[in-house]
């Protein structure tokens, strides 16, 4: 199933990056911590991502509201992407 959550945010924050460019660095941080197996670990690492994921949009909001591309700074997007 196809995650419709970045496609939203790049239509949302009128980004000019591709919603793949979000989804792959999403993933890249997701499978940083894929070797926990410890229940207790996992919940802590869920609520510390909701927590980050709450942070990266307020700040990318603030940065667009302020007329800049908040998502290439937050992302630290370069050419490979």
């Amino acid at each position: 199933m196809e995650s419709v959550i970045a496609p939203e945010i790049v239509q949302l924050y009128a980004l000019n990056i591709p919603a793949y460019t979000i989804r792959a660095k999403v993933r890249e941080l997701f499978e940083k911590n894929s070797n926990v197996s410890d229940p207790e670990a996992v919940d802590i690492l869920l609520l510390k991502g909701y927590q980050e994921f709450q942070e990266v949009m307020s700040l990318i909001l603030l940065l667009y509201r302020d007329g800049r591309n908040g998502a290439d700074e937050v992302f630290e997007i370069g050419e490979d992407f």
